[in-house]
C-alpha cells in the first residue's frame, strides 16, 4: 500500500504545494531582476570579473 494514498500524507502534500506556489511570474530574463549595488547588499559581496552592465 503506497504511502501517498494515506489521507494525512495527501493533506501534507497539498499544503506543501500551496505553500511553495508563487503567484508572481518568475524572472524570465536576468535584466528583470532588481539591482542592488554591492555597497548596499545585505551580505558582503566581493566584486570579481566583468559584470553585465559594462
Amino acid at each position: 500500500y503506497p504511502t501517498y494514498h494515506d489521507e494525512t500524507v495527501q493533506k501534507v502534500l497539498r499544503n506543501a504545494v500551496k505553500w511553495a506556489h508563487t503567484p508572481q511570474s518568475a524572472y524570465t530574463r536576468i535584466h528583470q531582476v532588481p539591482h542592488v549595488p554591492i555597497e548596499k547588499a545585505l551580505e558582503p559581496i566581493v566584486d570579481r570579473g566583468p559584470n553585465l552592465e559594462q
